[in-house]
This record gives structure tokens, C-alpha cells and sequence, in this order.
């Protein structure tokens, strides 16, 4: 039986005010990195190989681009308030991943070692949802992008920080592959440790979802 991957969560002691601004490599100056942010929004996952995934996946602009831009979200007050999008309130992607990922590292069903994990899961699992909807209008209110359309750039935008992630580390790489819905080895996952992840990682993402993919209105679907 495969052994549970050895992911272990550390907290520090930091003042709570906003990281400063700083540049980072795919980001635009004034937006820092994963692994500044302060400790109030995120554990520090005190492993470099997960430090060095979240470095790759960040080091794409398009992706940064994606989860910082503010985007207005009529569903935070009423799905169906007739207000413009410039009176509707905004929210910024990476804080509702930060959010959902404190949620799902916190459910009774993650274990106390797999809690960085899922929390980094967590945050990367709707970059396909974040990008798409930036890519085509980063205002659009009405109907979000399609599940196909999201899950094949969940699948290209992670192929090649997964496939370096693989490479130092095969079982903890899997098992982040698996939960996230992409390809891995069998082998070398737990698959019971599988199944309760990727449950942590959807019910967070729930919102997020319902947010930024709202279904599509009955009188449309012709």
C-alpha cells in the first residue's frame, strides 16, 4: 500500500499588515509572490520542492494576471441585482483561492500532515476558471466559461510545474496531479488519500465556481 505523501504544514509568527511590494520573476511589480504574502492568508509550507512549484506556476504572467485582476461579481450580493458592473462590488481571484484553501486545510478529513497540500491544491485548482475568464472579459457578468474550456487550461497551465514537481518528487507530484483531475501514475498515489483530498479541494471551491462559472440562463440554452 502506498505511503500518504510526507507534506508537512508550519505557521510563523509575522506581523499580520500587507507584505511589501516587491518583484518577482513573471510578476508585475507590486503584487508579491505566493510565498510573501503574510502569514494571516497563508501557512508556509516549509519544504522547497512545494515552494518551488508554487515559484513555477507564478512565474507565468498570464497566470498572475489572471488571479490578481479584480473582477466584478454580481453574485456577492444578489445574482440577480440589475446593477451595472461598475456599482457591483469586486473581488480579486487569489483572495477567494486563499480563502477556499484555508477552508479546505481546516476540514476534519485532512490529515494534519496533508493540510499544505490540499491548501496548495486548493489555491491552484480554478486557475483554468481564473484565466478563462480573464482571457475573454475579465467584466463579464452574465455566463462563465465552459467545464471543458477550464479544464484543459487547468491542464496546460499546470503541465509543466506538475511535470518539475514529478521529477523531485514522484509521490507528492502524483498525488497533487490526481487531486487536481490530471494525469498521473497509479502507483505512486494512495488513491483513498485521493478521494478525500480532491473532496476538500471541491467543496471549497464551490463558491468560487458558482461565482465566476454561473450556469447558463434557461432562456439561452438552445
Amino acid at each position: 500500500m502506498n505511503k500518504p505523501i510526507p507534506s508537512r504544514i508550519h505557521r510563523t509568527h509575522r506581523d499580520n499588515s500587507v507584505a511589501s511590494a516587491q518583484t518577482d520573476q513573471g510578476l508585475p511589480q507590486g503584487l508579491p509572490p505566493l510565498s510573501q504574502l503574510p502569514d494571516s492568508m497563508r501557512p508556509f509550507y516549509g519544504e522547497a520542492i512545494t515552494e518551488e512549484f508554487v515559484k513555477n506556476f507564478l512565474g507565468n504572467k498570464a497566470v498572475v494576471d489572471a488571479y490578481y485582476h479584480p473582477r466584478a461579481i454580481a453574485g456577492v450580493i444578489n445574482a440577480s441585482d440589475p446593477a451595472s458592473p461598475s456599482d457591483l462590488p469586486t473581488v480579486i481571484p487569489m483572495a477567494a483561492a486563499m480563502r477556499a484553501a484555508t477552508q479546505a486545510a481546516a476540514m476534519e478529513l485532512i490529515k494534519p500532515h496533508e493540510r499544505a497540500l490540499v491548501h496548495l491544491a486548493t489555491i491552484v485548482y480554478p486557475c483554468g476558471l481564473f484565466f478563462c475568464a480573464h482571457l475573454d472579459d475579465p467584466h463579464a457578468l452574465a455566463v462563465g466559461p465552459q467545464f471543458h474550456q477550464v479544464a484543459l487550461m487547468r491542464s496546460m497551465l499546470l503541465e509543466q510545474p506538475l511535470k518539475k514537481l514529478k521529477g523531485r518528487h514522484t509521490a507528492m507530484g502524483n498525488t497533487l496531479a490526481a487531486v487536481l483531475g490530471l494525469a498521473y501514475s497509479a502507483e505512486d498515489v494512495d488513491l483513498e488519500q485521493v478521494s478525500r483530498l480532491a473532496t476538500a479541494v471541491h467543496l471549497a471551491n464551490a463558491r468560487i465556481t458558482t461565482l465566476w462559472a454561473p450556469p447558463e440562463p434557461a432562456a439561452q440554452r438552445h
